[in-house]
């Protein structure tokens, strides 16, 4: 997910279940593509899967809602140079 995600269903417990989707693709690659290295290509995608949101809504019932919200961030206020001593 491209932001945070906050579990609201109320459920407890662990769960296993199999979710069948087409994963979002993040466009070109940057770096990876201009120096030939970095991770393996993702597998074939099925065109007729659905998306990450409409999967968890048909297949398992559950919905997401974009809400604002509060959330967790790191503020670096300085930063110095390592000295050699």
């Amino acid at each position: 997910m491209s932001r945070p995600v906050t579990d609201k269903t109320g459920l407890a417990g662990m769960h296993d279940f199999t979710l069948k989707y087409a994963p979002e693709t993040a466009g070109a690659p940057g770096i990876f593509k201009l120096l030939g290295t970095g991770p393996a290509p993702p597998p074939a995608v099925d065109p007729d899967a659905p998306s990450l949101g409409a999967a968890l809504q048909e297949q398992l019932g559950l919905k997401l809602e974009g809400a604002s919200g509060p959330v967790e961030v790191i503020v670096n206020d300085k930063f110095e140079r390592p000295t050699l001593d």
